[in-house]
C-alpha cells in the first residue's frame, strides 16, 4: 500500500483510489468530510469503537478536517499514518 518507490512514503495509486472509494462510501450526508458518526460506522467494520471525544482530539486535531469532520486529505492520511504504525497486514 506504500509506495516503496516514494521517498515520502505515499500511498500507491491503487491505495490511494481505494482509500478515496471507502471516504465516498462513507461520506453520507454529501458533506465532502465524515462526521464522527460517519467515520464510526467506517471503523466499526475494523473492529474498532470510538468516541466523539478520540475523533474530535485525535483525528480532527491532527488531520485536515473541518468543522465537523474528516476530509478526504485527512483520511487519506490517517490511513498512512496508520499503515506506517501498524504494518500493512493489520490494515487490510
Amino acid at each position: 500500500m506504500i509506495d516503496p518507490d516514494s521517498e515520502y512514503d505515499q500511498l500507491t495509486k491503487t491505495a490511494e483510489f481505494t482509500i478515496r472509494d471507502i471516504f465516498k462510501k462513507y461520506d453520507l450526508l454529501g458533506g465532502r468530510d465524515l462526521s464522527y458518526d460517519e467515520f464510526s460506522a467506517f471503523y466499526t467494520t475494523l473492529g474498532y469503537t470510538l468516541t466523539e471525544e478520540d475523533f474530535n482530539t485525535n483525528l480532527l486535531g491532527p488531520y485536515n478536517s473541518t468543522a465537523t469532520g474528516l476530509t478526504i486529505n485527512g483520511f487519506l492520511n490517517f490511513f498512512q499514518d496508520s499503515i506506517k504504525k501498524f504494518g500493512e497486514v493489520e490494515m487490510i
